[in-house]
């Protein structure tokens, strides 16, 4: 019932704050497989499925040449962590409008998300729509490693465009290896280093964090 007619879940609820975050969706979806995990309650998961088919369609209305452009206006609060250049407190899209961003986290966790409603579509015995996201995972994880992977620093940069060119974080680290955008060891040990010199996660996004680094282990 909280779904916003943008198709994203509200930041606040309930709440006359119109500000959505698009972190935070991905966020309720992660949380719906953790329900369902922990309590098997199938009914639940096939309720909510229909929301969660909304906000894949809203992220999938930004894709534009094969990966996510960051929405901008219409209330969306572009936040990730409250840490420097991922706050979005500066208000980018004001400065930023007109221009094209990418960022790293949004379609990492994009991914992530897919692969969270592939489980979940399994489930439920959705077996229609398995293909058609594994095939959109396939597109935006080629084309987000290829645009946002810096090899020199084995690292992927956390911005393509907009104020912090040259932005490394451990929040897009651990959303790269979570979701599969990446499997490099090597990017596992640099965020598992806590001399690594990325920006770090905060104690709110530090559940991604450790979900990466022990992820298979």
């Amino acid at each position: 019932e909280g779904i916003t007619d943008m198709g994203l879940i509200p930041l606040c609820a309930p709440s006359e704050w119109n500000e959505k975050i698009p972190m935070f969706s991905i966020a309720w979806v992660f949380a719906l497989e953790q329900y369902y995990i922990r309590t098997k309650d199938l009914d639940f998961v096939k309720e909510m499925f229909s929301t969660l088919q909304t906000i894949i369609g809203t992220f999938k209305g930004w894709i534009k040449d094969d990966i996510i452009e960051t929405p901008f206006g219409d209330g969306v609060w572009n936040f990730y962590d409250w840490d420097f250049g991922l706050e979005d407190n500066e208000k980018v899209e004001k400065v930023n409008e007109g221009k094209v961003r990418i960022d790293a986290p949004l379609n990492f966790g994009f991914c992530a998300m897919l692969n969270t409603a592939i489980n979940l579509a399994n489930v439920i015995g959705k077996k229609e729509l398995i293909e058609e996201y594994k095939n959109l995972y396939n597109i935006i994880k080629e084309n987000a490693h290829k645009k946002l992977y810096n090899a020199q620093k084995g690292l992927y940069v956390t911005y393509l465009g907009g104020t912090y060119p040259n932005h490394y974080c451990e929040l897009s680290q651990a959303l790269a290896l979570i979701s599969g955008v990446s499997d490099d060891e090597a990017l596992r040990d640099k965020l598992a280093d806590k001399n690594n010199g990325l920006i770090k996660t905060n104690l709110s996004l530090m559940y991604y964090k450790y979900e990466a680094l022990l992820q298979d282990h």
